[in-house]
């Protein structure tokens, strides 16, 4: 394989070619450790943010609406996405989004341990993809000066169809 589906990345991202995805990761904010869990099931996307353990916010993004679940109060919001929310929420890195003219490989030292890195640009911001061996154990990204590190807890093609699902017990607002 040549170009970016030859590399370490493109090969991890070409496990989720049919859009089943479900990624967990962590990063440190100011002192709090923010979990974050993105999954897509190739129609529908679902995001769940969780502070010190306890979820701040979830959503289901199905074709042009986005549900804003709020599990404490049962209480679903229901609006309507725009274009571009619809493609950003769903997006498995694909050989067309990356410039493979800015492409460098190497190596980073994160808590005493050496990865082997993958850096490239993705819509004009930097992200560099930790591995060991095959898997991959960071994303550091950079985005007009801002450095977000990425651990990843756990990235498989098997999907949990039940994220994707709107509690039927819960009151449903649309705005």
């Amino acid at each position: 394989l040549s170009g970016f589906l030859g590399t370490k990345t493109g090969k991890f991202y070409s496990r989720f070619a049919d859009g089943r995805m479900y990624m967990e990761y962590e990063m440190e904010m100011e002192g709090q450790v923010i979990s974050v869990i993105s999954a897509s099931n190739g129609d529908k996307t679902y995001s769940e943010t969780k502070m010190d353990g306890a979820t701040v916010s979830a959503s289901v993004m199905d074709g042009e609406t986005m549900y804003v679940i709020d599990h404490t109060g049962k209480m679903v919001i229901k609006m309507g996405l725009q274009a571009d929310a619809q493609t950003i929420a769903g997006a498995v890195l694909e050989e067309s989004d990356v410039d493979m003219g800015a492409f460098t490989t190497g190596t980073k030292e994160i808590d005493g341990k050496t990865y082997d890195t993958e850096e490239l640009i993705v819509d004009g911001a930097s992200a560099i993809y930790c591995f060991d061996g095959d898997d991959l154990a960071y994303i550091i990204s950079s985005f007009e000066g801002q450095e977000a590190v990425m651990k990843i807890v756990e990235a498989t093609d098997k999907v949990d169809d039940s994220l994707f699902v709107i509690p039927e017990d819960y009151t449903v607002m649309e705005i």
